[in-house]
């Protein structure tokens, strides 16, 4: 059983829940591809104290059967693993899971999520499969801090050194432009962006193809991409240009 939200954190690429009529398809060399092919199923998807998760409130699903419950539960604690290792600059070390125990991240989660683990328990889950999930969720959790503290060792690194990656863009089925597609418009958009000293993109310049598909493709990089900031000798935050592909097609 794999946790829902146990793939890339801070994926802003998550599935709104529609019919997702792209295949997306991602290349070496930071090239991404936007074909439209087929139909593709939708994705499901502190220093010291636990953190606060959102509670999402448990639905209401007076005829779930067990495995219904337990999907829940996964999704819940999914969730809230993310909310966990989602990076953000204003947090010590990025990360909320960097200034915490495991043993407190399990406490931020069995709250956050109680409620849907009582739905579960109530529709039969049985000992062996609670344990069964709690191995797994601890499984997932270590996953994470190993990520997260790969990340930090590249952050904390000295000057000079080139931006890290904290969250990298992803494609949606819905990023081509309605627009686009009736007009047929395709092609390769080479983005160069600047990655500005507080990590964000401070300005980017597409070229290659239309004027849409380009400005659409400096659009998905600038809004979903996140970087701790390049450092000079003195390990100062420089900013630090670079280039990527996005090709847009239609089948």
């Amino acid at each position: 059983m794999e946790l829902p939200g146990s793939g890339d954190p801070a994926s802003d690429g998550m599935s709104s829940g529609r019919s997702n009529p792209y295949h997306l398809r991602e290349m070496t060399g930071e090239k991404y591809v936007v074909a439209r092919t087929g139909f593709l199923l939708p994705l499901l998807c502190f220093a010291g104290t636990a953190p606060a998760l959102a509670q999402n409130p448990a639905p209401a699903f007076p005829a779930a059967t067990a495995d219904q419950a337990a999907a829940l539960y996964d999704l819940c604690t999914g969730g809230g693993l993310a909310q966990l290792t989602r990076p953000d600059p204003a947090i010590k070390d990025y990360y909320r899971l960097a200034n915490i125990t495991d043993a407190q991240a399990r406490d931020a989660l069995d709250e956050r999520c109680d409620a849907q683990r009582q739905i579960w328990i109530q529709k039969g889950a049985d000992a062996a499969r609670l344990a069964g999930r709690d191995a797994t969720l601890m499984r997932a959790l270590a996953a994470r801090r190993a990520e997260m503290t790969k990340t930090l060792e590249a952050i904390h690194a000295p000057g000079p050194r080139p931006a890290v990656t904290l969250r990298e863009f992803r494609l949606r089925g819905d990023d081509y432009p309605p627009q686009a597609q009736r007009e047929a418009q395709q092609g390769a958009s080479v983005v160069t962006y600047m990655i500005g000293t507080d990590g964000r993109i401070a300005d980017c310049k597409a070229t290659g193809a239309t004027d849409l598909l380009n400005q659409t493709s400096c659009n998905i990089v600038s809004r979903r991409s996140l970087f701790a900031p390049a450092l000079d000798m003195a390990g100062q935050p420089v900013s630090e240009q670079r280039t990527t592909t996005i090709h847009w097609s239609i089948h």
